[in-house]
């Protein structure tokens, strides 16, 4: 009879009893597990990044992460319902056209706008959330296809809404595609997660946009003023630890400082948390 081994994992770097239990109460505060003799640990890999970082580089990340929202797909749809119902009050009786938040240029390619498309076809959200009338379109290039007219909203769909960038190409390539649809009144963004910064483009083009959590900037907005010079030197030192991180993905793409991972974590969020491969706690 064969035996089955597993395979050796490579000792971890030390941390200091005292830090490990600082990790430790961290995800047990956070409610996250603390996983075992799996592919990918969350907690060994937060352990190996702290393990790059000075002491008080350390005592900045895990003050950081505890303001960290991590949101599995399993947990989509209990994000989601409260927000899809006010959408559904605020329309009325209009039919909702839901397709996935995607610009010309990613049309092909597959989006985590995508899981949260796949959550309005399911059952559970109509046993949950009544919606009706409305329509869920697995590719943008269709819309033309449906009956688009002045009782119609169209919702575009994602997980995350950072800058606002993909969301505003996503409303010029529906422009393309309907060219009778001339007010961005009915338009909307759908998403489970979104930035103060996103929002407000949006709203900036008459574009609403429905959420279930709402984030400002962690360092910049979020931390009391006398608190910001200190904490944009820690993180400046921590991504200086970061090989080859471009400038554009300094504190989050464009600036963004989000602390926020769904399913896969956006590059709205400081590097830190996943860009080293194999050592960031979390997969992009």
């Amino acid at each position: 009879m064969s035996r089955a081994y597993k395979q050796k994992k490579e000792p971890l770097p030390q941390l200091s009893i005292a830090r490990l239990e600082q990790l430790r109460t961290l995800f047990v505060q956070k409610n996250w597990p603390i996983e075992e003799d799996v592919e990918l640990s969350v907690f060994e890999r937060f352990y190996k990044t702290l393990s790059m970082l000075n002491d008080s580089e350390q005592d900045f990340l895990i003050e950081l992460t505890f303001k960290f929202d991590h949101i599995p797909l399993s947990d989509y749809l209990s994000f989601m319902k409260g927000s899809l119902q006010q959408l559904r009050n605020d329309a009325g009786i209009v039919n909702l056209l839901f397709v996935t938040c995607t610009p010309k240029e990613d049309v092909g390619s597959v989006k985590s706008s995508s899981t949260v498309l796949y959550q309005l076809k399911g059952t559970t959200i109509k046993q949950q959330v009544n919606l009706k009338p409305y329509v869920v379109i697995d590719n943008i290039t269709r819309a033309p296809l449906y009956k688009i007219d002045k009782d119609t909203k169209i919702v575009l769909v994602d997980d995350f809404v950072g800058t606002g960038d993909t969301a505003v190409a996503a409303i010029d390539y529906i422009h393309e595609l309907l060219p009778g649809i001339t007010d961005n009144a009915q338009i909307v963004v759908f998403c489970i997660v979104a930035l103060r910064q996103g929002i407000e483009r949006l709203n900036g083009i008459g574009v609403k946009t429905y959420y279930a959590i709402e984030r400002k900037k962690a360092i910049s907005e979020e931390m009391k003023a006398e608190s910001r010079d200190a904490a944009n030197s820690l993180m400046h030192g921590i991504e200086n630890r970061i090989k080859k991180l471009k400038p554009a993905y300094r504190f989050g793409y464009k600036g963004s400082e989000a602390l926020v991972c769904l399913e896969r974590c956006p590059n709205n969020t400081f590097p830190i948390y996943w860009l080293t491969k194999n050592v960031a706690p979390y997969e992009r």
